[in-house]
């Protein structure tokens, strides 16, 4: 069954780079935050309050799930 992806997008930049950062690795909230800097060369950085404001969103949305420690 194919899933209508319409929903999700269109993405904010800090959600699109919050997946990027992700696709590569389970990060906890640091590091989300250096591999967005590191993959945008420094030219984008989220701070602490747009970053988990965007992570409890693309959980609820069903896009991330947080990993069992």
């Amino acid at each position: 069954m194919k899933q209508d992806i319409s929903q999700f997008v269109p993405l904010s930049p800090a959600a699109f780079h919050i997946l990027l950062a992700l696709a590569g690795d389970e990060l906890h909230g640091y590091g989300i935050m250096q591999e967005i800097v590191q993959q945008s060369a420094g030219k984008y950085r989220l701070g602490p309050g747009t970053l988990y404001d965007n992570l409890q969103r693309l959980m609820e949305k069903g896009l991330i799930e947080e990993a069992a420690r």
